[in-house]
């Protein structure tokens, strides 16, 4: 059930001390979905003003 619902997506790691394998690019990808969600939002909140 918890699957379906998609409520198991947060598991702890497997191995806690694991190496994150180039770092940077993982960042990058962060930052470009944070900047992709606040221009949907700001997009958004200027249709509500027209």
């Amino acid at each position: 059930m918890l699957n379906l619902g998609g409520f198991n997506q947060f598991q702890p790691p497997i191995d806690k001390d694991g190496k994150i394998k180039d770092k940077n690019r993982w960042m990058h990808a962060g930052e470009e979905g944070v900047k992709s969600l606040m221009d949907c939002m700001h997009a958004q909140n200027l249709l509500k003003t027209i």
